[in-house]
């Protein structure tokens, strides 16, 4: 998208002379200039020559040896000036600078007058006229808003008094004709003084503040220089073409005054200097940044893609992804590295850019007395991250909370909840290489690690805490399990299942649950995705399972958790922690897989070979189905008969054998016969995989749709040909 900049400001009256004025006209006599050569002579020391319709003016600047010419640009209009003065009006004309000049200013309308007593810094008074620059128009929103533009050989400069509009410049002609435009096409700025514009791209200035001072949808204060930008971003989904915008201040010291419904950034500018910058969302201040850069998101899914990683092109120098929810109280941080651009000037005057990776964030977050927010999440510092802090206060309370890779560190003697906000924290083991969840609960005054209660109060809280060698290194009701304390839990047996093989040469399948609140709900459930529900589809009810049924064990964890502790999942979701569910399954010492079922909202999904995690949240009826598919990955290693085609691959990306597979490896193998395999092709059976690139529309599934494709539409209720002869091997091994 391109823009330009447009401005307009209070005329200078002068007493005008004209004449002598000759005109200068282009060769179709469609433009024509009318101007007094020789007061422009007088004015710029040079005569200024005409050239198809357009004066171009030059000078001289500098005296003996270091004199130098000066090529200023191109007038066009009706010029007025007056006998012995350095002044001129331009009406209904315009004014270019050279194309080869490094200060470029450009000025057209009605009216603009130039003041010239000083040729080496014209100054421009815009009143009736525009002022454009790259991809932007400056506009006068009052009578009160003054804009005053000087330019020197190598700056362009412009004050702002009072307030205006800078217009996405494919728009301006419908609002110089009265259109109202929305929002997203406008920026207010105000009160700011030396705009750099001599690089301005998409609105980026330099400028300072007097007092607060508007930009965007944001306003500024501070007393040094800062530099201001709107930055068009791609939001989250390329395939959704959604697009948006955001408002990013440079600083080293200044206050950024934002709200909920904008996408704003702020950075510091020199790392190298002690800085404060800070954000105040609505009436709270709430973050101050020593160092870092952060982006705040109006939307929670652009928050996600900025965590995650998945979209660079969200990242402002990477820094702190940051989203506030004032309606449920919540703020949501992710910390990344910082990545400075640092300038080096060399001995012989060069300037070189340098990028360094990898600078840490210092950033607080200050509560007020009274706070619209009690309930903060904090996401994983990156891995090589030990120096970046994420520090806690509160108006009115002694000490700090500090959050750091692999600690939680309370600070100056206050109790977490003297701060008023519950919070979680994900924590890094570094000898181990993996986060464990710690959370602190206001309304309760408890925290937990890894879902493990620890107690209402805590002074430091590491990784290792989280360690066991035994029993007696757990609180009440819990025990070590694979070095880990977890809830004690009873691993019964379930004999009403229509499952009775002898667990030493048995598929014994382990339920665990999760956000149950209910023994015999849960209970419930598992009969159901073992036997299914009389409508839907379980475990033992599909062949080759079901006529094998005594090579089948069934156990149950209850486990009395409401909420177990939770990682992200291949979908970048929040799931049941993978470890605390295997080390809860230690309870059932003979099980051969484990299936999670969850109260908990995410897709569903398996580990080949490993645990399967069903959401009975997403399901609702289907859950049964979704066992069974899941429970086809997980045991029978099967791949997925769907395929929903990506801009590229994806982590869950699982198109292969033996019931994906290339038309080649089709015939004769992993149970494909050769009239499966021909059936496949002339019936255009394509397309398999999962969540795949486009390469995999071309891989062959054995039939039209089957378990392992859509169980919840007609042909899902069963297994392929190839799928049931790639389990019985499996099941021929009990």
């Amino acid at each position: 998208m391109r823009k330009y900049a447009f401005l307009i400001i209070i005329s200078l009256l002068v007493a005008v002379n004209m004449a002598y004025a000759e005109e200068c006209a282009s060769s179709d006599m469609r433009q024509m200039t009318l101007y007094n050569p020789a007061h422009l002579e007088a004015i710029f020391g040079t005569a200024p020559l005409c050239e198809n319709g357009l004066v171009h003016i030059k000078t001289t600047i500098g005296e003996g040896r270091g004199a130098r010419e000066w090529d200023i640009g191109y007038l066009y209009g009706n010029i007025e000036t007056r006998e012995g003065s350095k002044r001129m009006l331009v009406n209904e004309g315009s004014f270019m600078s050279a194309s080869g000049n490094r200060a470029m200013i450009n000025v057209t309308g009605g009216q603009f007058a130039i003041n010239a007593e000083n040729k080496g810094n014209l100054l421009f008074d815009v009143s009736k006229a525009a002022y454009f620059k790259n991809y932007y128009f400056f506009v006068r929103k009052d009578e009160e808003c003054n804009m005053l533009a000087s330019l020197t050989p190598v700056a362009t400069y412009l004050n702002i008094t009072g307030e205006g509009i800078a217009i996405f410049n494919l728009l301006y002609s419908r609002y110089k004709a009265g259109e109202e435009l929305e929002d997203k096409y406008l920026n207010r700025v105000s009160n700011l003084y030396g705009i750099d514009l001599s690089n301005a791209t998409y609105l980026e200035m330099q400028a300072l503040t007097k007092g607060r001072s508007g930009f965007g949808d944001i306003e500024v204060s501070s007393d040094e220089k800062i530099k201001l930008r709107r930055y068009y971003h791609v939001q989250l989904n390329p395939e959704g073409g959604q697009t948006g915008y955001m408002d990013i201040v440079f600083a080293n010291n200044a206050q950024i005054f934002g709200n909920e419904g904008q996408n704003l950034g702020i950075s510091v500018r020199d790392e190298t200097k002690p800085a404060s910058l800070k954000l105040s969302m609505g009436n709270e201040d709430i973050i101050e940044i020593a160092k870092g850069a952060l982006m705040a998101f109006k939307d929670n899914s652009i928050y996600e893609a900025c965590a995650v990683g998945q979209a660079e092109n969200l990242k402002l120098n990477s820094g702190v992804c940051a989203f506030f929810d004032k309606t449920s109280g919540l703020i949501r941080l992710k910390p990344w590295r910082t990545k400075i651009t640092t300038t080096i000037e060399t001995l012989e005057g060069e300037t070189i850019s340098e990028r360094t990776r990898g600078k840490p964030i210092y950033l607080t977050l200050t509560y007020p007395a009274v706070s619209a927010y009690n309930n903060l999440y904090l996401k994983e510092f990156e891995a090589n991250d030990i120096d970046s802090r994420v520090v806690v206060e509160k108006q009115g309370i002694a000490g700090s909370m500090a959050f750091s890779r692999d600690d939680v560190v309370m600070e100056g003697g206050a109790n977490w909840y003297d701060f008023g906000t519950s919070f979680k924290s994900l924590i890094y083991d570094a000898g181990n290489k993996f986060y464990s969840l710690f959370e602190c609960v206001l309304s309760e005054r408890q925290c937990y690690f890894d879902g493990t209660l620890v107690s209402g109060e805590f002074r430091r809280m590491r990784g290792q805490i989280e360690r066991c060698n035994s029993n007696a290194d757990c609180g009440e009701g819990r025990e070590c399990m694979q070095k880990l304390c977890v809830r004690q839990a009873s691993c019964q047996r379930l004999t009403n299942v229509n499952a009775g093989g002898e667990p030493a040469n048995s598929v014994d399948i382990v339920f665990v649950s999760d956000r149950y609140m209910k023994e015999s709900d849960f209970l419930r459930d598992v009969g159901y995705a073992v036997n299914g529900d009389g409508t839907h589809i379980g475990i033992l009810t599909v062949d080759p399972f079901s006529l094998q049924k005594e090579k089948f064990n069934i156990w149950a964890i209850y486990t009395g958790e409401t909420m177990l502790p939770m990682d992200s999942s291949m979908r970048s979701e929040l799931t049941p922690a993978e470890r605390y569910i295997n080390s809860m399954g230690m309870n059932c010492p003979s099980g051969d897989r484990i299936i999670t079922l969850s109260g908990l909202d995410f897709g569903v999904f398996a580990n080949f070979g490993g645990n399967a995690y069903v959401s009975r949240a997403r399901e609702g009826e289907w859950f049964t189905a979704a066992t069974v598919h899941e429970f086809g990955h997980s045991f029978g290693q099967l791949r997925d008969e769907y395929n929903q085609s990506k801009a590229g691959e994806t982590s869950a990306c699982y198109a292969g054998p033996p019931n994906c597979v290339v038309a080649s490896a089709a015939i004769g193998t992993y149970g494909w016969t050769p009239e499966n395999a021909a059936e496949a092709v002339s019936n255009n059976w394509r397309g398999c995989g999962g969540e795949c690139g486009r390469l995999y529309n071309s891989y062959l599934r054995p039939s039209f749709n089957s378990i392992m494709r859509y169980p919840e539409e007609t042909g899902g209720d069963v297994f392929n040909t190839p799928s049931k002869a790639w389990i019985q091997r499996i099941l021929d091994r009990y």
